[in-house]
């Protein structure tokens, strides 16, 4: 029997071995770095130049829809003086504009126009409130800038209005019997445009496309004839010196006239283009059928 000095030795001895094969000589161990942390600037995001549209040329026209409602064509556009646009349908009566046409109003029947089909628009160059439409039903005129219209001719398809820039109280208008037939005639007002008669003798057979008026003389004017929406006639220019009350054809050897335009810083100045060769002299145009 081993006593219990040498049992607690045998002990110890067993511990020990057992420790020395265990460990690992402090030397022979792998030091671990610890890692240093390197100091570096934040981040940063570039910045973008905006993006911009390109910048159009100059003389590149920027044009935005402005639609003023309804339904048809918009067969006629203009503005006054004071910048009031009237833009007429040959479906839904007028609109007028206050705001160079941002926003729009109608002129109908609440505004005394009782004609949904306008042809033509007027102004007053001196006055603003003064406001003409051309339409199939006649003249319809405004004194209050278009808050309200009052029908001053009764009846009569009326594709121009115009107004002397001479002498405001003389307005000419052109006129047929209806908006399918070619017996333009010339009606003249020395009222500003309140009462209306009938002035001279045209050719028989045109359809009246547009007057111009001297910005000097207030008894001469030009007219424009020729093809309509839904009627004919021939291509054809001709002045008036005596307010409409005879007439001479202008330009007959050019051919057929397809539009004129007066120079208003030299009134004596006239432009005419034509139709050039593309049709044969004397031809009959077809107008737009009505049904389609």
């Amino acid at each position: 029997m081993i006593s219990l000095p040498y049992r607690i030795l045998l002990i110890l001895f067993i511990i020990l071995t057992a420790c020395g094969q265990s460990a690992t000589p402090l030397a022979s161990q792998t030091a671990v770095p610890t890692p240093i942390p390197i100091s570096q600037p934040p981040l940063s995001t570039p910045t973008l130049p905006p993006l911009t549209s390109p910048s159009p040329h100059p003389l590149t026209p920027i044009w935005q829809r402005a639609n003023p409602g309804g339904g048809g064509a918009f067969t006629a556009v203009g503005a006054g003086p004071s910048g009031i646009i009237l833009v007429a349908s040959d479906l839904s009566g007028a609109y007028r504009s206050l705001d160079g046409g941002q926003t729009w109003d109608v002129i109908g029947s609440y505004r005394g126009l009782t004609s949904t089909h306008v042809v033509a628009v007027g102004f007053d160059p001196v006055d603003p409130a003064v406001l003409f439409l051309g339409t199939e039903e006649g003249i319809f005129r405004s004194g209050d800038g278009g808050d309200s219209f009052t029908q001053v001719l009764g009846d009569g398809y009326v594709t121009a209005v115009a107004v002397s820039p001479a002498n405001p109280q003389i307005v000419y208008a052109a006129w047929h019997s209806a908006y399918n037939v070619s017996n333009g005639r010339i009606y003249r007002s020395a009222d500003n445009g309140q009462t209306w008669q009938p002035v001279g003798d045209l050719p028989g057979g045109l359809h009246l496309l547009k007057l111009q008026l001297s910005p000097a003389d207030p008894d001469a004017l030009y007219l424009l004839a020729g093809e309509g929406r839904f009627t004919c006639g021939p291509a054809a220019a001709y002045r008036s010196a005596d307010g409409g009350a005879t007439w001479t054809q202008i330009g007959g050897g050019l051919g057929q006239i397809m539009d004129l335009a007066l120079d208003e810083t030299a009134p004596n100045t006239l432009f005419l283009t034509t139709y050039g060769d593309v049709w044969d002299p004397g031809y009959t145009c077809i107008g737009d059928d009505p049904d389609g």
